[in-house]
């Protein structure tokens, strides 16, 4: 079985499993496969990610499989993690 970070649908393999690569993850030993990280979420641990982490307040990820976030640009903004856009700012306000 692999261990989590990491997977494999080889049965019987006697060589370590590859790490799941960035933008993906595998909470759980034993998987056949990485499952992607969805959007508003990334992983970018090139030894194999346990999990996708997400994405914090004024940051954002429009895509699954991402391996950062973005930066709200200027006159837009987001208050909640795991974003996958920014709304823009109202009329006579900015962040």
């Amino acid at each position: 079985n692999c261990e989590a970070g990491k997977a494999s649908s080889e049965e019987g393999r006697t060589t370590p499993c590859p790490a799941c690569p960035e933008g993906t993850s595998a909470p759980a030993p034993g998987l056949p496969s990485c499952p992607t990280c969805p959007a508003g979420t990334y992983s970018n641990n090139p030894d194999g990610a346990t999990n996708c982490a997400l994405c914090g307040i004024g940051k954002y990820a429009s895509a699954a499989q991402s391996t950062s976030c973005d930066d709200c640009v200027a006159g837009s903004f987001n208050l909640v993690q795991g974003s996958v856009t920014c709304e823009k700012c109202p009329a006579g306000q900015k962040m």
